[in-house]
């Protein structure tokens, strides 16, 4: 019996999509990605700021909400970059940043599939 279920497992193909990562997104919008259509991307960008609230506009485009301050920069990254389907993702991570003059440090964090 437990020969059965351990050739059954390894008959079976373990597999995970191949991903790609650009930090930095709002000043490589022309970057190229060495990466295969189709693939996961994850797009990274920091920025600092003097309070941790901001204020969000929904992008009927891509049915998602997005920073309004960086919007142009989100959604040049997602026309270019990113295929508009439900695996699309953003996320804002903001933290108490002690080291800097600014307040908080927020980071942007973008997941897709590559176009």
């Amino acid at each position: 019996m437990i020969k059965i279920i351990l050739i059954s497992l390894l008959m079976f193909e373990a597999s995970a999509k191949e991903f790609c990562e650009i930090n930095n997104f709002f000043s490589n919008s022309d970057k190229r990605v060495p990466c295969k259509k189709g693939n996961i991307l994850f797009g990274y960008q920091e920025f600092d700021s003097d309070n941790s609230k901001f204020e969000y506009e929904f992008n009927k485009e891509f049915k998602i909400s997005i920073i309004k301050v960086y919007s142009n920069e989100i959604i040049n990254f997602l026309q270019r970059f990113c295929v508009n389907n439900h695996f699309l993702k953003i996320k804002e991570i903001t933290n108490l940043n002690k080291e800097s003059n600014f307040k908080f440090n927020t980071k942007i964090i973008v997941t897709c599939n590559l176009k």
